[in-house]
């Protein structure tokens, strides 16, 4: 059974970086960005992101700001979510901190998606439509054509079910949270549902990791915070679930329609 072509509508519109190296050139400059920022942070290790949140001074609520943009920051430049949680949770208290690290993270994953978007989609859905048709003609056997058809399935995949394929995505440990950012700006994921995946996703996240910072600060939070967590959760994942069925039975009624059409009905 043959993937679907990954459509060609969303692909990014095209402007000013349209004529900056072609496709292929954003996508190799989106593609050394992150191996130099994940390779600088494998050999020279995590940074503390305590200067990053509290180089600025506490200064009311110029505070929330910036640590607000702190985290968005360390999202771009591929420093763990999780580190910086803990230690936002340390160094503010577990309820603003997970404000700062929910409403941050979000940016961070914003921006890291228009950059995804602006620099890889081109590039990455014309490869992914070569590849569909390739294997209607008969494909690939090999381990290069296996991959190839994945590839395609789970861009068809994120455009039909982009809310519960980016929660599910999300809450895979092994994950991280930057370059999922980044790869989910060059597949066929319509914006929107990318953010309200990545919210529900983070949401759990966000309470359960300040929640253990916050621990270090007064421990009696620990216990409220990680219920908090859990029911937050699985509140995730019966949104995810619900949206799902919603977007599937709006699509299913367009396909309905067009198919009733008088047009439909003469051919």
């Amino acid at each position: 059974m043959t993937s679907p072509a990954p459509s060609p509508s969303r692909g990014p519109r095209r402007g000013a970086l349209s004529r900056i190296g072609g496709g292929r050139g954003r996508f190799l400059l989106l593609v050394t960005g992150l191996t130099v920022a994940g390779v600088t942070v494998a050999v020279t290790g995590v940074p503390d992101p305590e200067p990053w949140l509290t180089g600025w001074g506490r200064r009311g609520a110029t505070e929330t700001i910036l640590a607000t943009l702190s985290v968005a920051g360390a999202i771009l430049i591929m420093i763990p979510r999780t580190v910086v949680a803990v230690t936002a949770g340390a160094l503010f208290g577990w309820v603003p901190a997970a404000v700062y690290i929910l409403v941050g993270a979000l940016l961070g994953a914003s921006v890291a998606f228009v950059a995804g978007r602006l620099l890889g989609r081109e590039y990455t859905a014309a490869k992914l439509r070569s590849w569909s048709e390739h294997d209607d003609r008969g494909g690939s056997r090999s381990v290069s054509g296996w991959l190839k058809r994945q590839l395609t399935t789970v861009d068809a995949w994120l455009e039909r079910d982009g809310v519960m394929g980016i929660w599910i995505i999300r809450m895979v440990p092994v994950t991280h949270y930057g370059v999922t950012s980044y790869a989910a700006g060059t597949a066929a994921i319509r914006y929107r549902h990318f953010l309200l995946g990545t919210l529900l996703a983070t949401i759990p996240g966000a309470v359960g990791f300040t929640a253990v910072g916050g621990a270090v600060v007064d421990h009696r939070n620990l216990p409220l915070a990680g219920a908090v967590a859990t029911a937050v959760g699985v509140f995730g994942v019966v949104a995810a679930w619900f949206i799902r069925r919603r977007i599937g039975r709006r699509n299913g009624d367009r396909v309905h329609n067009v198919e009733t059409a008088p047009s439909a009905r003469k051919g």
